[in-house]
């Protein structure tokens, strides 16, 4: 059952980001296949799957690559989607920083999408979505870290999901709000 006021997750995205040598933090953006617009690697939940290794498996799927994603997510957008039949429908989706990895010789979706790696600021230019645009312009891998300062090597040791801090303000808030839910 639905509750008023709350809004439905509709769609999962991960947000790939990696740290270049001199520590500017860089995001992974994809073309979409039909209007070519930059967009995250997104999808529909998976069955059997949590929210954030869905977003992983889209990530792969969409742009060949791997890596960690937070189970938390940095927050949601919304966006208008064109159906084929021409119905249009409005969809939520929840986005999950993803530590990048590696990116794969072949995948799925190779060479239907352009991928590129963009400066945080220049990923937030490229997208039309408001709400995304403000979630990547608000996005910190290292919680109040800015993301130009390059992160020491005992914390490039564990991976960005787990350290307490890497969520930044929003997944903090999140995490609060579900134990006070919980508990």
């Amino acid at each position: 059952m639905h509750t008023p006021g709350v809004a439905l997750i509709d769609q999962i995205a991960a947000l790939p980001y990696r740290r270049d040598a001199d520590g500017v933090v860089r995001v992974l953006l994809i073309t979409s296949r039909d209007t070519k617009r930059w967009v995250v690697p997104k999808g529909n939940p998976i069955r059997g799957l949590t929210s954030h290794l869905a977003a992983e498996r889209e990530a792969f799927e969409e742009a060949g690559i791997t890596g960690t994603a937070s189970p938390v997510a940095l927050g949601r957008f919304r966006y208008v989607k064109r159906r084929r039949n021409g119905a249009v429908i409005t969809l939520t989706v929840a986005v999950f920083p993803m530590e990048f990895a590696e990116q794969m010789q072949d995948w799925p979706e190779k060479g239907q999408r352009e991928c590129r790696w963009f400066s945080v600021a220049e990923a937030a230019d490229a997208v039309d979505e408001p709400d995304l645009r403000a979630l990547i312009l608000g996005f910190q891998p290292l919680g109040g870290q800015p993301v130009a300062a390059a992160p020491t090597a005992q914390a490039m040791a564990v991976p960005m999901w787990r350290r307490p801090l890497a969520l930044g303000v929003i997944g903090l808030a999140l995490l609060l709000v579900v134990a006070l839910l919980a508990g």
